[in-house]
C-alpha cells in the first residue's frame, strides 16, 4: 500500500528502539504475515521475535478518525494478550528551518545560562530551542520538518544520543516547556531544572552513534 513520507519517518525513528528490544520489524505486512484475528485490517507494521508481538500503527493525532481507528484495533486485540498495540504519532507539519552552527548553539546556551536567575522561563525556552537545533545538526534530513516535543525526545533516545537515564528529565522539561510556550504562565522552572537541561545539551555529541 506504500507509505507517506511522514509515516516512513515515524517508523524510521522508532525501528532502532524495537530492534534493541529484540524485535524484527516488518513494514507494510501482507495478509499471510498477520495473525488471523486481524481479519482485513492491515497495520502499518508488525514486530515479532518477542512476546508480546507488536501491532504498529502510525497515527496522525490531528485527524478525528485517529481515535476511532485506535479503539477498533484495541477491540481486536482485547482477547489476544500475546499481541500489543504500539502507536507511533506522526506529524505532517513541515517548514524550512535554518541550520544552526555549533557557535550559535553554544552562544544560545550561554544566553540561557545568563537568564536563569532573572528569567527562568525564557531560559528554559531558549535552552530547549538549542536542544532541538543540536538534534537537527546531527541529522540534516530533519531541517525541513517541524518536530513535536515527544518526537524529538524519541529521536534522541532511540538514536542513542541521550542515555535512557536522562529520558525522564527530558520528558518532564518537555511538558513544562510546552505548557509555558502555550500560555501557562503560572509555571516557572527551577534554576536546577534549567541548569540540568543546559548541561545535557552541552554534553550531546554532534553525530548520532552508528547502529
Amino acid at each position: 500500500m506504500g507509505f507517506e513520507p511522514t509515516n516512513r519517518y515515524a517508523l524510521d525513528r522508532m525501528e532502532p528502539h524495537w530492534r534493541r528490544q529484540g524485535y524484527t520489524v516488518l513494514r507494510d505486512p501482507r495478509q499471510q504475515d498477520l495473525p488471523a484475528f486481524l481479519g482485513h485490517h492491515f497495520p502499518d507494521a508488525i514486530a515479532t521475535g518477542r512476546t508480546p508481538g507488536l501491532i504498529i500503527e502510525v497515527i496522525d493525532g490531528t485527524r478525528p478518525a485517529a481515535a476511532t481507528k485506535i479503539e477498533q484495533i484495541k477491540s481486536l486485540l482485547s482477547r489476544h494478550p500475546e499481541w500489543r498495540l504500539e502507536i507511533v504519532y506522526a506529524t505532517s507539519e513541515v517548514g524550512p528551518v535554518t541550520p544552526a552552527t555549533a557557535e550559535i548553539v553554544d552562544a544560545s546556551l550561554m544566553e540561557a545560562a545568563d537568564l536563569i536567575e532573572r528569567a527562568p522561563r525564557a531560559a528554559l525556552l531558549l535552552a530547549w530551542a538549542a536542544l532541538e537545533a543540536k538534534a537537527r545538526r546531527a541529522q540534516p534530513e530533519l531541517q525541513d520538518r517541524m518536530m513535536s516535543t515527544a518526537t524529538m525526545i524519541d529521536l534522541l533516545v532511540t538514536t542513542g544520543r541521550v542515555l535512557p537515564d536522562s529520558e525522564p528529565l527530558l520528558r518532564e522539561l518537555g511538558t513544562l516547556r510546552n505548557r509555558i510556550a502555550h500560555g501557562d504562565l503560572s509555571l516557572t522552572p527551577t534554576r536546577q531544572q534549567v541548569g540540568n537541561l543546559i548541561a545535557l545539551v552541552r554534553s550531546l555529541p554532534d553525530q548520532a552513534p552508528q547502529d
